[in-house]
């Protein structure tokens, strides 16, 4: 009777430390997605997460992927689709100009500099910047920054170089986003499993 006895606290004991380790897990993930959601740098946060990662299996991948993103943080979605309005400018502007352009070409385009005009009716020849920077402006409404991403990678020559910073702050967010899904898949998996 006393080994039983011994045996049902050991378990219980067990159980309690895989508990306060599952809150720990969860707490941290919580705190990771929220300071990572405004924005800002997530540092400190993040450091509480690598403890457990060490701990726990699954959780150091997705961990590593954000670690390089949490000194500065990634812009976030509405960040992202107000500078896409400037980017969809020059993107439209670079689509203009062309460096072996005649003269009447390159007046053209400086004048086209002053106030841009691009097609946003759909109607713009598919894989044009301009079709492109479409795909791109009604992914971003739709808040799938993947997609937007995606469309603005298609780019090529002066459009794709006049998106290159907005490309890479895009390029975290999604991955931060990514990493932080697995992070609370994680979690929700060790809070089901009791552990």
């Amino acid at each position: 009777l006393a080994r039983r006895l011994a045996a049902v606290e050991g378990a219980r004991t067990q159980h309690a430390r895989a508990d306060a380790a599952t809150q720990a897990l969860i707490l941290a993930v919580g705190q990771v997605r929220a300071q990572a959601s405004t924005g800002l740098p997530f540092s400190k946060e993040l450091d509480s997460l690598k403890t457990l990662a060490a701990e726990r299996a699954g959780i150091a991948g997705p961990v590593e992927k954000i670690a390089a993103i949490a000194p500065s943080g990634a812009p976030t979605t509405a960040e992202l689709r107000r500078q896409f309005e400037t980017v969809a400018r020059a993107i439209a502007i670079a689509a203009r100009a062309g460096d072996d352009a005649d003269w009447t070409e390159r007046l053209k385009s400086r004048l086209f500099a002053l106030v841009a005009i691009r097609r946003t009716d759909g109607g713009a020849a598919e894989g044009t910047p301009d079709a492109l920077t479409l795909a791109a402006e009604t992914a971003l409404a739709a808040g799938d920054i993947a997609q937007a991403v995606a469309a603005v990678e298609k780019l090529s020559g002066p459009p794709a170089a006049s998106a290159r910073e907005w490309l890479a702050r895009a390029r975290a967010r999604v991955q931060l986003d990514a990493a932080l899904a697995d992070l609370h898949a994680h979690a929700v998996a060790a809070l089901a499993g009791g552990g």
